[in-house]
């Protein structure tokens, strides 16, 4: 893939016409927007409103949704990311955080160092050292080891991906409804 690298100007984040479907039918329609490096960029809107298919499309996810397909274009960093033949080497610059509890079938020791690893650390002293801050952030954040077994993952896998400078992207959604 032939590339450019970012200038300051540049958007980290381009999507243009974007529009998502489920087997026909419109959930969200020709959506554009930039997002620059280091800006802070939410999704909020109603359970249903397509928050989560929006982050599915930029992630590539869509490929593993069945019936979901899209049209427009999403660019990361200057790149086509529907160019991208190697999607661990995207998913590695860009993560994508959902609230919903969603562990891997591992460990929760495992689950945390996902992310790391991921990004290249492999030293087991390393490793120990990030779970264990994870620990301690959700442990300060009044997240319980104790708290159900996915609900903690969720936790500590957020906590991990975000704290540790793995994607260059992390986002997550959260319906406006009432819980």
């Amino acid at each position: 893939m032939v590339g450019r690298l970012m200038s300051k100007k540049t958007n980290l984040l381009e999507v243009r016409d974007l529009s998502i479907h489920y087997s026909g039918n419109t959930i969200l329609k020709d959506v554009s927007l930039d997002v620059r490096k280091n800006e802070i960029f939410g999704i909020i809107g109603p359970s249903g409103s397509g928050k989560t298919s929006f982050l599915k499309a930029v992630n590539r996810m869509d490929e593993l949704t069945s019936g979901m397909s899209t049209t427009g274009s999403i660019r990361f960093q200057g790149y086509d990311t529907s160019a991208w033949k190697n999607l661990f080497s995207l998913r590695k610059k860009m993560g994508v955080v959902f609230p919903l509890p969603v562990g891997l079938p591992l460990s929760i020791y495992e689950n945390v160092a996902f992310a790391p690893r991921i990004a290249g650390t492999r030293n087991k002293t390393d490793l120990d050292r990030i779970v264990e801050r994870v620990f301690e952030t959700c442990r300060a954040l009044g997240r319980s080891k104790r708290s159900a077994r996915f609900t903690r993952i969720a936790s500590f896998r957020r906590t991990a991906t975000a704290s540790h400078d793995c994607p260059s992207v992390v986002a997550g959604t959260r319906s406006t409804h009432a819980r």
